[in-house]
C-alpha cells in the first residue's frame, strides 16, 4: 500500500506523468502497473505510449501514466 500511495501523490503533483524507470528509480517498484490498476479502482489515471530510443540507439516505446482526477461516487 506504501508505493501505492507514493505512486498516487507523485502522480497529483506531476503533470508531466510517470514511467516505469522512473517509478523503479525514485520508489524501488520494478512493476508500475501492479499500483497503476489498484488505483484506477478509484482515481481516473491515463496512459500514452512514448516513442524513445534505447543506449544502442534502437527505438523503443513505453507508457507514461498521467493523474486525471477520482472516480465520481467513491
Amino acid at each position: 500500500m506504501r508505493g501505492q500511495s507514493r505512486v498516487l501523490d507523485y502522480l497529483k503533483n506531476n503533470p508531466r506523468g510517470l514511467t516505469q524507470n522512473e517509478a523503479k528509480d525514485w520508489f524501488g517498484i520494478s512493476k508500475l502497473s501492479t499500483p497503476i490498476h489498484r488505483l484506477r479502482e478509484n482515481h481516473i489515471i491515463d496512459d500514452e505510449y512514448v516513442k524513445s530510443a534505447n543506449k544502442f540507439g534502437e527505438p523503443v516505446k513505453f507508457k507514461r501514466y498521467f493523474y486525471r482526477g477520482e472516480i465520481n461516487g467513491k
